[in-house]
């Protein structure tokens, strides 16, 4: 899936990547920023510019919610099990039920958030711009801060490893940051003299 010209959506076979299959239009009145599929594939969300967030039926080809907020859609997406639809837009996280589209949760963020990624345990990552960028890990049952982890740089997208203990950063130049939550010993149980004591 990728946002089309039209404002909206065109779904695309990988066999056939010229050939549209499927369309999602006609509600926004921006371009989209933020396209995502339901883990069982019966569901696409869409933000956009507009400040619209929408969640289309995908066997049907057509809109089952929508939820109109004041700023732009910066990021969209569901949660691994696929019982939540989850947006950031000014400083809000939202949060909706899913199959129903019903209320869940609003996180208010201290900055602006920016980027949202899940972990392979269920804890939600969003990189959010308050006076320096900081990655934040929310609890999704709870959806308390489990901890916070300021950036001394620019951010303009971070990744997971799958194991959740270490992410890595773009920096807006041509250098990449790691982190990780046990510090790196590269010779660490290796047999031999420790010259370097590390």
């Amino acid at each position: 899936a990728t946002p089309n010209e039209n404002m909206g959506v065109g779904e695309y076979e990988v066999a056939s990547p010229t050939t549209s299959v499927s369309v999602y239009e006609g509600e926004h009145s921006d371009f989209v920023t933020c396209i995502d599929h339901s883990p069982d594939g019966a569901w696409l969300v869409t933000g956009a510019l507009d400040g619209l967030t929408a969640v289309w039926n995908r066997s049907l080809g057509e809109l089952a919610y929508s939820w109109q907020s004041d700023d732009s859609v910066e990021d969209c997406m569901f949660s691994p099990d696929g019982q939540s639809v989850i947006w950031t837009t000014g400083s809000l996280i939202q949060i909706r039920n899913m199959p129903d589209g019903t209320y869940r949760d609003t996180i208010v963020s201290d900055g602006t958030p920016s980027q949202m990624e899940w972990d392979t345990f269920g804890n939600l990552w969003i990189l959010t711009e308050t006076a320096f960028p900081t990655i934040e890990r929310y609890d999704s049952q709870s959806l308390e801060i489990i901890d916070i982890t300021p950036i001394a740089h620019t951010v303009n997208e971070f990744a997971i490893h799958p194991d959740g203990g270490e992410f890595v950063t773009t920096t807006g130049t041509k250098d990449f940051s790691f982190f990780r939550e046990v510090p790196w010993n590269p010779y660490f149980g290796l047999e031999g003299e420790d010259s370097d004591y590390d």
